[in-house]
């Protein structure tokens, strides 16, 4: 299928890979042309299909790439350099493509996510809060408030987001106490 190897020959980034692509694709236009079916257009629009195909799925990558960042709890670990890693590969992949990303267009992206991933692990602060105060002896329980603190205190200070960490009703709650 034309438009699977097209989609194939953006995605991949080795030299070997794209190499094999490149022939299977070469060898099916010949094998079109000799049907008498091979039509420059189409195959340019089925290029393009490609390259959209390619540019949504690196976007995707991207994305997941900043949501994994997003919950470490310190860049200081091997996990933070192989997001590091697959985040260079991706943006890498998009200047092959020939659409590099610009800063503006790469700290959006990496916000929006923070903001996404922020709420999520505000939640869970928010459980993990109550259920320290429940059990205030357990050390696990303790471990695990300290770094979702540190994680929303980053990414609030990273993205600028402007929520509070703690709702209303419970600091009212805690100064009550």
């Amino acid at each position: 299928n034309l438009r699977a190897l097209m989609i194939q020959k953006y995605l991949s980034t080795d030299i070997r890979s794209k190499f094999m692509v490149n022939l299977k694709i070469r060898k099916l236009k010949n094998g079109l042309k000799k049907l008498g079916i091979f039509k420059p257009d189409l195959i340019k629009k089925i290029e393009e299909e490609g390259r959209g195909v390619a540019k949504f799925k690196f976007l995707e990558m991207l994305r997941e790439a900043f949501a994994e960042r997003a919950t470490l709890v310190s860049f200081q670990t091997p996990g933070y350099k192989l997001v590091k890693n697959k985040i260079k590969t991706v943006l890498k992949a998009f200047k092959a493509l020939g659409e590099p990303l610009a800063k503006f267009e790469i700290k959006a992206l990496r916000d929006s996510v923070n903001k996404e991933i922020f709420d999520i692990v505000r939640e869970e602060y928010l459980k993990i809060e109550m259920q320290s105060e429940l059990q205030p002896n357990r050390i696990d329980v303790i471990q695990r408030k300290k770094d979702l603190l540190g994680i929303l205190e980053r990414l609030k200070e990273e993205s600028n987001i402007l929520m509070d960490i703690k709702p209303e009703m419970f600091k009212k709650k805690a100064q009550a106490a």
